[in-house]
Order: structure tokens, then sequence, then C-alpha cells
């Protein structure tokens, strides 16, 4: 879904909805750690690591978005998606943006341990 139907999701949920960690090292001895302790374990620490590598982009810039999701009330079908790119996606009937959060997936609790996880990991690399 399109970051910016993301963020108005965001505006409805609690402030803690995301961490965003901007601005780290791209090590392996980094991403080995993240995709060990729980964070990202359904990686091996190469993908990631090889994925920031190759990016044409300043290490500053690089992000680490931890995103809660939450179940909203409306419905969404295929045929109301604009498919605009890989990454990024439209709702065509724009009076649907807004939308009502039933509940986060994850726990308050759970997610800033999350949260607090990822932040403690990644200290040792910030830029």
């Amino acid at each position: 879904m399109n970051m910016e139907i993301d963020r108005i999701c965001f505006k409805l949920d609690k402030p803690n909805a995301r961490a965003l960690i901007e601005g780290f090292e791209n090590k392996i001895e980094l991403w080995t750690k993240i995709c060990n302790n729980g964070l990202f374990d359904i990686w091996e620490p190469i993908a990631p690591y090889n994925r920031f590598k190759q990016a044409k982009t300043d290490p500053k810039k690089f992000r680490i978005a931890l995103i809660r999701i939450s179940e909203i009330e409306e419905e969404f079908f295929e045929s109301d998606i604009s498919f605009v790119s890989d990454r990024n996606d439209s709702i065509k009937d724009k009076t649907k943006q807004h939308v009502t959060i039933k509940k986060p997936l994850i726990d308050d609790i759970t997610f800033n341990k999350t949260k607090e996880l990822l932040e403690e990991t990644i200290s040792d690399w910030l830029i």
C-alpha cells in the first residue's frame, strides 16, 4: 500500500505506530545481529547487506522502518486499487482513504519491545 495511505492510518492509530531508523553503516555484523536476535530472522544476513550495498543512496539516508499494522473496519478489493508501480499503489476513490482502525495486530507491549530491540541493536552503527 502506498505510503500516503500508511500515513493516514498512522494518524488514526497511536503515535507509536512505527519506528524509523535513519542513517546507519551497512556492515555484515549489523545484519548478522539483526537477523539472529528475532527481529528479521526470516533473512540470511547477506540479503539485506547486499541490498543496501547495491543502493545508490548515501548511507545517511538508509532507513529501516518498523511499521505497526492495524486491522481496519473498511474492506478493500483489488478493483479499488490503482497499481502504480512495484512499490506504490493508490486507492482509486479518494473518499476511501480515511479508514477506521479496529485494533493493532501486535499489542502495545510487544510492539514497544520490538521497537526497543531494533533501536538497541542498531545503535552501534548509527551515523
